[in-house]
């Protein structure tokens, strides 16, 4: 009943074996749809204020990270590219400039 605690069933899901089970690295179970993968990754004195501690705790496990999303999560057989950002930049929550990665989307989109 503390300020962090809940109760919420899809919480104990979020595990490495259940999401596994659920979302096949091989991405075998999207029948045909393409999948591709960008993630980021910056050491954690350069990640947000706000994504700190998952940072911190996710370097500490030796996993380079987004400060939420390990790099080896985040990448799928047709990895595209590491870009040098943490989460919230990846959306453009901050000042870095991930416009190019979004064009190589759309290019890569059109080209289909």
């Amino acid at each position: 009943s503390g300020i962090f605690s809940l109760n919420d069933a899809a919480l104990q899901e979020l595990t490495t074996e259940n999401c596994s089970r659920i979302f096949p690295v091989d991405c075998s179970d999207l029948a045909g749809v393409e999948c591709l993968s960008f993630a980021g990754k910056l050491p954690p004195a350069d990640i947000s204020p706000a994504l700190i501690v998952p940072a911190l705790a996710l370097t500490a496990a030796g996993q380079e990270n987004d400060g939420v999303v390990p790099v080896e999560s985040a990448t799928l057989p047709r990895h595209i590219s590491t870009l040098a950002s943490d989460h919230l930049g990846l959306i453009g929550w901050t000042a870095r400039d991930v416009t190019a990665c979004y064009r190589e989307i759309c290019e890569i989109l059109r080209a289909q």
